[in-house]
């Protein structure tokens, strides 16, 4: 499962496809350790992190997706569609906005492994863009970049500037 590891800078990191472990050398790997999980944004260039513990509580540490999305339900008012990951621009949060939130992430990556249906992430195109903008759903876009899911389960939405109000 692990391509490769390496010792550097007193730090042991084992490297996934998709994602990097970064813990202090000679730390045991367990759901208590202070390791995080590293990912890289596939296509916008910047990494983000899931603590180890969480990982290891929603038992991802041992999930391998078989579909390209989650399984997501769909409204007939507003039908799902999956689209590519590199379609949809990264939310992001206000500033002095907790970014992951520990419950929220657990129990999404939990639904994940279990194959639960969740909800489509919410989204609209705002005017002059070419990417979709996610209006609801910033815990489930990043545990789905986590897990190595290709295709997002979108609800597309009018668009609509809340800043605007």
């Amino acid at each position: 499962m692990w391509r490769s590891t390496m010792a550097k800078y007193g730090q042991v990191t084992k490297t996934l496809s998709c994602c990097r472990l970064a813990t202090t050398k000679g730390a045991a790997l367990s759901s208590t350790s202070r390791a995080h999980m590293q990912f890289q944004h596939p296509n916008e260039g910047f990494e983000f992190e899931i603590p180890d513990s969480w990982w290891y509580a929603a038992g991802a540490h041992t999930f391998t997706p078989h579909r390209a999305a989650y399984r997501a339900f769909s409204d007939p008012s507003w039908p799902t569609t999956l689209v590519p990951l590199v379609e949809v621009a990264a939310p992001r949060r206000d500033q002095g906005v907790v970014g992951l939130y520990e419950d929220r992430t657990v129990s999404i990556l939990r639904a994940f492994v279990q194959d639960i249906e969740l909800p489509p992430l919410e989204s609209h195109l705002p005017p002059q863009t070419t990417k979709l903008a996610v209006r609801d759903g910033f815990h489930r876009y990043f545990a789905s970049i986590a897990v190595g899911f290709s295709l997002l389960p979108l609800s597309v939405r009018p668009y609509f500037d809340i800043n605007a109000l």
